[in-house]
């Protein structure tokens, strides 16, 4: 467990998510990227995040497994996002990020995967027609 831990998520509320998503990432999130973070971490809801090019979307990527634990899924455009992503998650302490694409040729994946620990990031790149 990183030095973060848990969050207590029943007093939570916005601001002092706020304050520990900048503590993890590094800058302050905008209110929409709050509250994406907050339905996900405090409510515990499922979310499907469509958004446009610098709308944030990596805050989002990089808090909740670092806040929560746990496995985050990522579909992404292109592989080099992928490798972007994972650079910047593998510098949250206690998050371990992993690539799935086309170009992952490892028999040795999944034991991989399956010792990263409780929070892991596994990004795949879609490559079919644009969503």
């Amino acid at each position: 467990m990183s030095h973060l831990g848990r969050i207590a998520t029943s007093a939570m509320d916005r601001t002092q998510l706020a304050s520990r998503i900048e503590s993890t990432i590094g800058f302050r999130p905008r209110p929409g990227q709050v509250e994406a973070v907050y339905k996900l971490v405090v409510d515990q809801q499922d979310l499907i995040l469509i958004a446009p090019t610098g709308w944030g979307k990596s805050v989002v990527f990089q808090a909740v497994p670092a806040l929560k634990g746990g496995i985050c899924i990522m579909i992404m455009p292109l592989t080099l996002l992928e490798e972007d992503q994972a650079r910047s998650i593998s510098k949250i302490p206690g998050c371990n990020p992993c690539i799935l694409n086309a170009a992952t040729n490892s028999p040795a994946l999944l034991e991989d995967i399956s010792s990263m620990g409780n929070r892991r990031s596994i990004m795949g790149s879609w490559t079919g027609p644009p969503i």
